[in-house]
This record gives C-alpha cells, structure tokens and sequence, in this order.
C-alpha cells in the first residue's frame, strides 16, 4: 500500500495495512511536524539577488510548514521569498535584512500581489494557495501617524497628502536649546479671532509719560495781623521735582487680518519633537 499526505501542512495519511508493528515511528515523526507547523521559526537568508523558494517536501521536515518565517541577509534589489502553490497556511513574518530593501512573499506561482515586508516590519498574512493577504487588525481607513519618510510608509497605507492633498502642516523643529521656542503660524487660510479683553499691563518707569510734581515752598510767615494772629499767605511755589518717564511705548496687539502666532515655551527635559505625516490604511 502507499502513504498518501494531507494538501496542505504534507502529514502522512498511512494507507490501510501499512507499517504494520511500526506505527510509532510514522506517529512520532507525524507528532514533530505537528509542532514545527504550530511553533516553528524558518530563517532564510536571501543575500544576492536571486528570489528564495521555500521547500515543501511530503511527510518530513521543510521549511514552508513553520509557523514563523524569518528573513535575513543583504539582498542587492527587491526579492520575493515564494511559498509553494496550492497550500493553505497562517504566517508570521519578519525582515531583519540589513540594508534598506524591501521583500515580497508570495506564492510561486506570483499570480497575486503578495506582501510586503518592510526592514524590521513584522505582521501576521495568509496564503490560499493563489495569493497572500495581510491579516490586519487595523480596518480600512483608519488615520494615524507616520514619523519615518514618504518613502517607507507601510505597504498597505497612503500618506493623506497623495488622496486629498495637503490637509495638515505644522511647524515641529523646536531647536536643540532649552528656552527656544518654536510656533505654529496660522495664515490667511485660516485665518480666526479671539474675542474678549486683553491682559492688563503693569507699565515700567520708561513707558510711563515724562512728567514732574511741582513742591509747594513756603518761604515764611508773616506778621500777626490783629488780636486774631492770622498770617500772610505763604508764596507761590518756587521748586519741582524731577522729570520722570521715558515716554517709552507698550502694546497689545492683534494683527488686523487676524493672523497670529502662538509660541510654544520649551523647556528643559522635553523630548526632541518629531515630523510627522499622517496617513490613512488604504487596503
């Protein structure tokens, strides 16, 4: 009798009369594959510039069954690790490719699009034999943000700018000192008011109008008058103080067309700011 083997992780199927008194072993081994096809981990090395297959060899161990596929090396351009034809599997996937190549992982047979695994990207797809699909938890439209490049955005989103165009712009580079400051214009196109009182403001000794107090001298009394002992009036005043005040200028301000900045004080211990872009999951 011959074994026949299960389409998709290639277990023996004994036939009818089959190992007869040496079951153990064909169990045994069926056992290992078992485990390597819910635990294993697969590392390929795909240096060069050629695609990786993997193999998939009947009732002993291979290297598509794994449960987790590990992608290595230094490949010279972008190169697909290809899964065999007609087999159904989950997978977990991630590159440490050590330079900036992006990998694909499709089917041989390359009839779908497959995935896209960026360096150091990681994530979970499955294959149904014709094409591989990512296994998001993220649903179709979500927006986020990116705080790489437009140039390594995830497979699978967009940056915001390239579906609707350019919907947020902010000012995020705040120097590298303690006590700089950094702001965020808003210009004619959004352009507002704020209604209301402005603050009070304690003037300084420049801002405050030149002036002097005149002093008040009295530079005696005259003779008693009578039997009431009135006086003569004093004399005009004949002195002033100072001048005061530097005639200095002070403001409160509010642009005529509403446009305004708002600083935003930075301080010690703050973390480093970053650009980010927003993007939306496309697929």
């Amino acid at each position: 009798m011959v074994s026949s083997f299960t389409p998709n992780a290639k277990f023996e199927k004994p036939a009818q009369g089959d190992y007869p008194g040496g079951w153990a072993n064909v169990t045994n081994n069926t056992f290992d594959l078992i485990d390597a096809n819910i635990n294993a981990i697969t590392s390929v090395d795909i240096t060069g510039s050629s695609d990786y297959t993997l193999t998939s060899l009947n009732g002993v161990a291979d290297e598509a069954r794994a449960a987790t596929i590990v992608i290595k090396g230094t490949p010279t351009t972008q190169l697909s690790v290809l899964l065999p034809n007609s087999i159904e599997h989950n997978y977990a996937v991630r590159s440490k490719v050590t330079n900036s190549n992006w990998v694909v992982v499709n089917n041989v047979a390359k009839t779908g699009a497959g995935v896209t695994c960026a360096p150091g990207e990681q994530f979970y797809f499955n294959t149904d034999g014709v094409r591989c699909r990512k296994l998001g938890v993220v649903p179709k439209g979500t927006v986020m943000f990116w705080s790489g490049t437009t140039g390594n955005i995830p497979a699978g989103w967009e940056a915001l700018s390239a579906a609707y165009g350019k919907v947020i712009s902010a000012q995020t580079s705040v120097g590298d000192y303690p006590g700089t400051s950094s702001s965020v214009s808003i210009g004619s196109a959004g352009s507002h008011n704020h209604t209301g009182n402005t603050g009070n403001t304690t003037l300084t000794l420049a801002q405050i109008p030149s002036h002097a107090h005149g002093v008040t001298s009295y530079t005696g009394l005259g003779a008693a008058q009578g039997s009431l002992n009135t006086f003569v009036t004093p004399t005009a005043p004949t002195t002033a103080t100072t001048s005061v005040g530097g005639d200095g200028p002070h403001n409160h301000t509010i642009n005529s067309d509403g446009t305004h900045t708002h600083p935003i004080g930075i301080t010690v211990g703050n973390p480093d700011s970053y650009g980010l872009i927003p993007i939306r999951k496309a697929t």
